[in-house]
């Protein structure tokens, strides 16, 4: 498939000298990537935060490089970033994995916390602003565990605009972020499918809907993506109609918090120029909002909306995470790439 990158950069240049030469390499070493790499679901700090959380570390590294906690989007859940992962951690990176409420093991536990009315309560549906808590709470217990250890964050969907919020939060704790696919105006497609689930869903706006087909045809420019997606066994295949508002609304929300973000706070965003899911362009608000210098977006042309939460992650793609945040963790390095954003109008994702 045809793969191309636009970017909005300054620093463009340095970034894509290194990809092209370790994205011909990637296929040699891939199945050495992940060797000496665990990934643990129930960890100490799992237990310690009494949260869902998995983590992946490489045996064979002495010292932890920098935290990297990610964040999946809708209807996904903590391990879709495995393969990412495991790439990061055999960089010397330590990965925590959180599943969101009302996602992953908090909608699929054994027994379910149950509310007063009887109903399945305590992370069973999603809560995006209780999320928000969920990373925040384990910002501070890896901060005050690893002090002297830089912690970045990685999220797409509405997982990027989770952490635009906790990146408002925790300014002092979370070094820098990067977003995939955090477009804020959903699309809107097959009508002859949309507008009957949604008449079924305001009768009860708590009935659960199927999504299955959604997600096979919007999800992914890859279809064993949108397969994985589908077959996952801790993917949410059905949401409410409460859930899916309450997706909408909290996306929405996500360039007004960017601008509260801190100015030396460094942000990176991924963005398909295939993205069915949510506009492609309606990212570029979140850029301008940002109050810093040392910001880049970079559209993926072939790309669709899930980029990152897949074992099919294309090579480029984590290519751009891994320099990226290996940048970042060097202070020296990263003091360089302070900057203003650039303009390209002749760039169809221009800002």
């Amino acid at each position: 498939m045809a793969f191309r990158l636009l970017k909005h950069s300054r620093f463009s240049t340095r970034l894509k000298s290194g990809l092209l030469s370790a994205a011909a390499l990637c296929g040699l070493f891939s199945s050495q990537t992940s060797a000496g790499v665990l990934m643990d679901s129930s960890s100490l700090d799992a237990t310690q935060c009494n949260l869902p959380i998995y983590e992946w570390r490489d045996t064979d590294s002495k010292k932890t490089k920098s935290i990297v906690i990610t964040v999946h989007g809708a209807t996904q859940e903590a391990t879709c970033f495995d393969s990412l992962a495991r790439r990061l951690a055999k960089q010397g990176f330590l990965v925590c994995s959180l599943d969101m409420r009302g996602h992953g093991r908090w909608h699929f536990r054994k027994q379910p916390v149950q509310t007063a009315d009887g109903n399945p309560g305590d992370g069973y549906t999603v809560d995006y602003n209780q999320s928000v808590k969920d990373v925040e709470q384990l910002v501070d217990y890896l901060h005050k565990k690893y002090p002297k250890t830089p912690i970045f964050c990685v999220g797409e969907s509405a997982g990027a605009a989770v952490l635009v919020q906790a990146g408002v939060e925790r300014p002092e704790t979370i070094k820098g972020l990067v977003l995939a696919s955090p477009g804020t105006h959903p699309m809107v497609h097959k009508l002859d499918w949309l507008l009957p689930d949604i008449a079924k869903g305001l009768k009860n706006l708590t009935r659960p809907m199927e999504i299955k087909r959604y997600v096979t045809r919007y999800s992914s420019d890859d279809p064993r993506v949108t397969k994985e997606m589908n077959e996952d066994p801790l993917g949410r295949h059905a949401m409410s109609g409460k859930e899916l508002i309450a997706t909408g609304l909290f996306i929405r929300s996500t360039p007004s918090k960017a601008k509260e973000l801190p100015g030396e706070m460094p942000l990176l965003i991924l963005q398909g120029t295939e993205d069915q899911i949510c506009s492609p362009t309606s990212v570029r608000s979140i850029v301008r909002r940002h109050p810093g210098l040392d910001k880049q977006l970079i559209f993926l042309r072939n790309c669709g909306h899930v980029i990152l939460g897949t074992r099919f992650i294309k090579p480029q793609i984590s290519n751009i995470v891994v320099e990226w945040l290996n940048k970042h963790n060097d202070t020296a390095l990263a003091s360089q790439n302070a900057g203003p954003l650039a303009l390209n109008k002749q760039d169809p994702g221009q800002l």
